[in-house]
């Protein structure tokens, strides 16, 4: 969404929805500033899921990995059925080459979930394989979804 909001500020600044984001759109030229502001937002408001998501973001453009690592985890402790969450901190460790946490962290998820949320789970551990050019696992896990959406259908 930061990209996206970027681009769309330039091209359209006055729109409402723009005007309204803009706070992401300055964090984005200066991720220091968003931090400093997503931290007093923090204390305020120690569970604030989207917070902590786009703070653990700010911290990795910073190459804070330490730190964003600790705004995902919290995110997913105060809510683990939080689907964003989940595939921001998968996304998260891919990102820094840490496929076994990237798994686990969708497998815990999996263990939750029921029925065709399953799926869901099954199709990102799929995106996931597939980046790192792991095309038997990604195989395996769209077999899997397709599975628990045959199953679904049937019902």
């Amino acid at each position: 969404l930061p990209i996206y909001l970027l681009a769309a500020s330039k091209l359209n600044p006055n729109d409402p929805f723009i005007k309204a984001n803009k706070q992401i759109v300055d964090e984005e030229d200066d991720p220091r500033a968003g931090i400093t502001r997503r931290l007093e937002q923090r204390e305020a408001e120690p569970n604030d899921i989207p917070n902590l998501l786009r703070l653990g973001e700010l911290y990795v453009k910073t190459k804070d990995t330490i730190r964003a690592e600790e705004c995902f985890t919290t995110a997913i402790q105060s809510d683990p059925s939080n689907w964003v969450a989940v595939q921001t901190a998968a996304g998260f460790y891919a990102g820094i080459g840490r496929r076994a946490d990237a798994e686990g962290v969708l497998r815990a998820y999996e263990a939750r979930a029921e029925g065709i949320e399953k799926a869901g789970v099954y199709f990102a551990l799929a995106r996931l394989a597939e980046k790192l050019s792991d095309y038997k696992a990604a195989y395996e896990r769209l077999r899997e979804a397709r599975q628990v959406v045959d199953r679904k259908s049937v019902v």
